[in-house]
């Protein structure tokens, strides 16, 4: 593990490809499919009621996770829960509700540390460490936190590689790496005994999706992790500004989420599970792209129900076991 870690900057490193939980995730661009990650339970969710104690309504809870099940089946995108929390307590009640609710593997997410620390411990404590999800650690870390990770055993993490000094795509190696005597992310993820690594070098806003897309191909290349972002971070930022009607932010959300998905991004944050009635048919054409691109290089998709085979058809496969 020492080129993953950053130990040794001149290693490069394997294309790497984790499991977790049921998906499976990275390796090069067209040989898996992007994994979609939708949100719940986030401020101004229809569906959450008291954020502090945790109480929602349950039954609109269950057609945003059915709905996003289904958009995952049918275009061949894997997918990711993002649990957002504001408390310990209501943190706790969301987690209980989706890992019972569903069998995706899930993002233990919130703006406070303590509560994704706390997040992670129950976790664990449930038993569904291969299906949790620390997001994430960054460059705000304390040393408590990576204590508190280490001590729980949560294994799977998103890092964060981004700050308002490092915006340039070469800059977010840099966080990753450490600079001189000053340590990086990855040694930070390797103290607090994070394995499955996925890197996110952040969005600053919308325009500057296309720095977020050469980053993550440069990290993808110098790291081998699977490496993607948030879109949907700058996307709503700016459709608050642009007062967007629906079908125009729609079209504009597509092309978004496309922009990483064309440099080989292996996940994409997609704002709301009520999106994904056009997050998921946008990806897949993306993605399918990507794949079908990929045969230039002899790469080809590894999984049968690659975006590639669902939406062009069973012919495609004929041709790629024929060359």
């Amino acid at each position: 593990m020492t080129g993953v870690f950053g130990c040794d900057s001149s290693m490069k490193n394997e294309d790497v490809v984790y499991d977790i939980g049921s998906i499976t995730i990275g390796g090069l661009a067209g040989e898996y499919a992007p994994v979609m990650i939708g949100s719940i339970f986030y401020s101004g969710d229809p569906c959450l009621g008291n954020p502090i104690t945790g109480e929602f309504d349950r039954d609109q809870a269950l057609r945003l996770l059915e709905m996003d099940r289904l958009k995952s089946e049918e275009y061949g995108l894997p997918r990711i829960i993002d649990i957002i929390g504001e408390t310990g307590e209501a943190m706790r009640a969301y987690i209980d509700f989706v890992a019972e609710a569903d069998d995706a593997p899930f993002l233990i997410d919130s703006m406070r540390p303590e509560v994704r620390m706390a997040g992670a411990a129950y976790a664990m404590d449930r038993g569904l460490g291969e299906r949790a999800i620390y997001n994430s650690l960054d460059v705000h870390c304390s040393e408590n936190e990576i204590e508190g990770l280490r001590k729980c055993g949560i294994k799977a993490g998103v890092i964060l590689a981004f700050d308002a000094a490092h915006i340039k795509p070469d800059a977010r190696m840099e966080l990753l790496r450490g600079k001189d005597d000053i340590p990086g992310l990855l040694e930070a993820a390797q103290r607090a005994g994070l394995e499955k690594l996925l890197i996110d070098p952040g969005v600053l806003d919308l325009v500057s999706m296309g720095w977020t897309s050469q980053a993550i191909a440069l990290l993808k290349e110098e790291t081998g992790l699977p490496c993607g972002c948030a879109p949907s971070n700058a996307l709503y930022s700016w459709r608050k500004k642009a007062r967007l009607e629906t079908p125009v932010f729609e079209a504009a959300g597509a092309a978004v989420l496309c922009k990483p998905a064309y440099a080989g991004a292996d996940f994409l944050f997609y704002g709301p599970l009520s999106n994904a009635n056009w997050a998921y048919p946008a990806v897949a054409v993306a993605a399918s792209l990507v794949a079908y691109d990929a045969r230039l290089e002899r790469r080809r998709p590894k999984e049968e129900g690659h975006p590639l085979y669902r939406l062009f058809g069973q012919g495609q496969k004929d041709l790629r076991e024929r060359r």
